[in-house]
This record gives C-alpha cells, structure tokens and sequence, in this order.
C-alpha cells in the first residue's frame, strides 16, 4: 500500500525519538533513513569502520584514526618498516600541523588505546615505535597518495564517514555542545602554557577529571578501571546533560581565570559528586 509504514521503519521511527547513535555501531537501515545516507556510502561504513576505529583522546584531538593503522591498510608507502618515513614526508608535504591535524599517542602497561588492528601491526615489531593520531581530513589527504585503489576506496570512506559524523553531532545536541567546550578548553590551555606541553596536559587533566567526578560521580581513572574508559560513550539522556551542564559551568569558569579550587567549591554546591548516579547506573549497582 502507498505511503504505509513497515513493522520495522515503525521501530526504527520509534527508536529514533530518544535514541543516541555512534559511528561505531549505527545500523544501515538508520543510516539511509535517519541521516540520509546514500547505500552505497552506508554499505561503506559498515564495511570499514572496524578498521579505521575512531580514537577518542579529549586533552589532544577530538577524534582520530591511528595513522600506522592507515599505512598498513593503503600498502605500506615507502616499503617495510618505513612507516616514519612515509609519515614525516606525509606532514612536509602536506603541512600538518601538530596538535591541529595530528598529533602522537602513547600506550601504556594496560595497553590502552590500543585497538584490535593496532595490536596486530604492532605484534611486527614491538611497542616502543612512535605513534600518531590523525584527524579525519588528514586522513583523507594520505589516503589518496598511496595511489592504490585501496587508497581511493578509504578516501571515499573517510569522506562518508565525516558526512555521517557531521550528521550525528547535529542530532546529539548535548554531545556537539560537549566538544565545542573540549575545543574552547583546548585553545586556552594552548595559549596558555604556550603549546601542548606536559603542564597543558596537566591542566586539561585535571579540569576534565573534576567535570567527570561532578557529572558521573567518579573519576575518569575509575571509569577506565571499569573498560568503560571514555564515559560520554556510555551517558544518555539527563546523563549526557548533566555531564553537559557541569563541563558547561567549569569551562567558563576557566575561561575567566578562576582557580581550579574555587571552581570545585562552586560545584560542591551546584553539582555535588555524591548526587551524580551515571557510573552506579553504568556499573549496574543502582537502577536507572
């Protein structure tokens, strides 16, 4: 029948109203229906979005796709074990700037933000090679100078992918709100400290630490205790607001220069820690 409603674009329709969707795992159907892609770009990402897992790292980029990741899947340029020549040739000649379209990563003993794909190039040849994240964009602009198919492909991936997040973040308001802030604390601790140096990083720490406490009840350290190690993948709803609200008020605060101690002391009033319920409920020890 014309203009009749299947079962299942009910439930997606229904599933919409309240739902939040990640590139991660956003299904085709919601894709072309919710978002509008077309099924060529939605077949895409759901080919390769495994591959090219996006790296969440809120003191550096807001997003990025591990950069040895890239050059294994485009052929390895510039031969074996030559990926830091491809990469430093890759950022003179397209002039990328650190901090901006890329920037280096570390693992630590627990091995973190090391995904599948990493594990498996890095078992090649130890853990003590330099890493590198690189935004979407620069990712695009690498893609295509392998001059292979695979290069072309992902490129086009990449570029649906950007379309697709571009699509999210208007339809998760709260979350778009939450990284317009991490840019804003971003740039002031930048200009700041003079860069991105240890006492930046530092700063953004510790101000991104006392958000998480006062929004979830628990600090970042525990939620990556947990395996649950970036807590916006895990808020919804009033949680994802409250977390909103809170980094809302801190980061303004810190734009007009108040200390960290007195800003702890105005969300001990207006947020209190012992009131925040997102990492009981995500731990299963209290009902949402």
């Amino acid at each position: 029948m014309a203009g009749a409603i299947s079962n299942c674009e009910t439930r997606i329709l229904k599933k919409d109203i309240n739902e939040h969707y990640e590139l991660t795992s956003i299904s085709k159907p919601v894709m072309i229906k919710t978002f509008g892609m077309t099924e060529q770009q939605a077949k895409l990402i759901h080919k390769h979005r495994k591959t090219f897992e996006l790296i969440h790292d809120a003191e550096r980029l807001d997003t990025g796709i591990d950069a040895r990741v890239l050059w294994f899947e485009i052929g390895k340029p510039y031969g074996e074990r030559n990926f830091s020549k491809w990469f430093n040739s890759s950022v003179v000649k397209f002039m990328l700037v650190k901090g901006i379209d890329y920037d280096e990563y570390s693992k630590d003993s627990h091995g973190n933000l090391r995904t599948h794909f990493t594990r498996k190039i890095n078992s090649h040849g130890g853990n003590n090679r330099m890493n590198y994240i690189v935004t979407v964009s620069a990712a695009k602009e690498l893609a295509i100078t392998a001059a292979t198919e695979a290069g072309k492909a992902y490129r086009t991936y990449f570029i649906a992918a950007e379309k697709l997040l571009r699509e999210l973040e208007r339809y998760n308001p709260p979350r778009m709100l939450s990284k317009g802030n991490q840019k804003k604390l971003r740039h002031f601790a930048a200009k700041e400290y003079r860069g991105f140096g240890a006492e930046s990083r530092g700063f953004l720490s510790a101000v991104n630490s006392l958000v998480c406490l006062h929004a979830t009840g628990a600090r970042p350290k525990q939620w990556d205790k947990s395996g649950k190690s970036n807590p916006q993948n895990w808020l919804d709803g009033e949680y994802m607001e409250r977390y909103r609200q809170v980094q809302d008020v801190v980061i303004k605060a810190v734009l007009k220069g108040t200390g960290l101690s007195e800003i702890t002391d105005s969300l001990e009033l207006l947020y209190p820690a012992d009131d925040a319920q997102a990492y009981l409920i995500a731990m299963g020890e209290v009902n949402a």
